[in-house]
């Protein structure tokens, strides 16, 4: 079987390989502006991805804004059993113990937290995510992962809230020429995408578009922020260009603005002949040149001319600056990201933007959390205690930024008797970490023992307090004053009481 992060057989390796050296990255690929207008312009998708990973490799600003969203999130899970009332006579503790701990490692082999970014990562490069589930759902199947080439991918059509995908299963013939390629390839693919091809090819009569093939929507998914999956990031690409351009320009200018020009001026004697004859001036101009060619961005010039000195140094050179920032705010702006993320200089609107940034992911989070359910139904929809017990998953809105609010949320809920579970899971451990911890401490180590807190009124109870003396109890408030220290006041005052 198939392990996360497609850990495939020597067998079948090679095949796997080959699947992806179509799609390698687009690094040495050159590109213009035409050729992004078309291709936006026509909705050239295929197109579309080659310049948005071309970007990806060659220009920072891309590069970063692509994996600030896709790291953005935490990925933090919750697996809760959930039981009707009215059944809950039918099954033991037992039983819903077994099985939720079942639940829980299984959803630990999907490893959310390691997947999540991978997807997000190839949602925001190429507009979408298309990946196919390999498992068995029995009790010893393993979990496995292959992502489908988004080339062969389509959506059309959806059911219960999810996207189901058609594959071109002609992906085999046009990608492995050979038969024994082929079987390899095959082989490594889930069987929901097999299956489909073999069906394919028994047909006798094939007709035009029968190559795609509808994946069980149990086994096939497809990520996306957009619906016309083209990636999120491709209106800022023009404006990359022109930040290119304006560098160039800018630094033109600073060459010129730091060049100098010495000028030699030897002049006319008074009946209008050289100073100096032609030989010596050019052995003038030869010496002094050879001695200021180490010094970039300065020439010589030797002449018989009235000629002053040129400097052609621009005494507001700080103003060549500005097209470079104007660019480089047209960049960000178009992003719909803040600037101040990757150069901060001012916090002031700092933090809703980030509010905004973390709501677009919160799609992607929505289309993960249905992921992670539809494995769950298809793990444990069975049996006995598939049919009364439901497993809900949570993924809280927690991102990087907000996490340590939402720990102080999820706390302040526990206090009044919410959730024990969220405030762990927000600091990043798992269920089974969680209970294996408590387990380990109080049972096993008995650390509650050991480990007493010093007396205090934060861990004395008011039982603690049951031994104290009657005069320690009635004894409130600041000592009492003996006769001799109480004035005569205060003795009228208690006479008249």
């Amino acid at each position: 079987e198939m392990k996360v992060f497609n850990n495939y057989s020597d067998k079948t390796l090679d095949a796997i390989i080959k699947l992806y050296q179509d799609d390698s990255p687009y690094k040495n690929r050159k590109t213009t502006r035409n050729d992004i207008n078309k291709a936006i312009k026509n909705v050239d998708l295929e197109s579309i991805r080659k310049y948005s990973h071309y970007f990806y490799y060659s220009n920072n600003i891309y590069y970063r804004a692509i994996n600030y969203f896709s790291n953005m999130l935490c990925y933090y899970w919750m697996i809760t059993p959930r039981i009707r009332k009215s059944k809950i006579k039918d099954v033991t503790n037992d039983d819903i113990m077994d099985t939720w701990w079942d639940a829980l490692l299984y959803v630990e082999d999907i490893n959310p937290e390691g997947i999540g970014p991978y997807i997000a990562n190839k949602i925001l490069l190429e507009g979408a995510c298309y990946i196919a589930v390999k498992e068995k759902p029995t009790k010893k199947s393993t979990f496995g992962i292959q992502y489908l080439p988004i080339k062969y991918c389509r959506v059309k059509k959806r059911y219960l809230d999810r996207d189901v995908i058609d594959f071109n299963v002609k992906y085999f013939d046009d990608k492995f020429p050979t038969k024994e390629k082929r079987l390899q390839a095959l082989e490594a693919y889930p069987e929901c995408i097999s299956s489909e091809y073999f069906k394919w090819k028994a047909i006798t009569n094939k007709e035009s578009g029968s190559e795609w093939r509808t994946i069980d929507p149990k086994y096939g998914f497809r990520f996306s922020l957009r619906n016309d999956e083209i990636p999120y990031f491709m209106g800022i690409v023009l404006d990359l260009l022109d930040l290119q351009d304006v560098k160039d320009i800018t630094m033109f200018k600073l060459e010129q603005e730091l060049s100098k020009i010495i000028v030699q001026h030897f002049g006319m004697n008074n009946e209008g002949s050289p100073v100096v004859d032609m030989d010596v001036l050019k052995q003038f101009h030869v010496s002094t040149s050879d001695m200021l060619s180490s010094i970039p961005g300065v020439d010589v010039i030797t002449t018989y001319a009235d000629v002053d000195s040129i400097d052609l140094q621009n005494s507001q050179r700080d103003s060549s600056l500005e097209p470079v920032n104007s660019v480089i705010d047209n960049v960000y702006n178009s992003a719909g990201i803040s600037k101040l993320l990757f150069n901060a200089d001012n916090a002031g609107t700092l933090t809703k933007s980030i509010i905004i940034d973390e709501n677009v992911m919160f799609i992607f989070l929505k289309q993960f959390r249905g992921f992670l359910k539809a494995r769950l139904d298809v793990r444990f929809k069975k049996g006995k205690v598939g049919k009364i017990l439901d497993f809900g998953v949570t993924m809280p809105e927690i991102t990087y930024f907000n996490r340590a609010d939402m720990i102080k949320v999820y706390k302040e809920q526990a206090s009044l008797g919410y959730s024990k579970f969220l405030p762990a899971i927000a600091t990043g451990q798992r269920q089974t970490d969680i209970m294996s911890l408590l387990v380990f401490e109080n049972d096993i180590l008995d650390l509650v023992s050991m480990m007493k807190p010093p007396a205090s009124s934060n861990t004395m109870s008011s039982s603690s307090s049951s031994g104290s003396s009657e005069k320690t109890k009635k004894e409130v408030g600041r000592p009492k004053k003996s006769d001799d220290e109480v004035s005569e006041k205060t003795i009228k005052n208690k006479e008249n009481i």
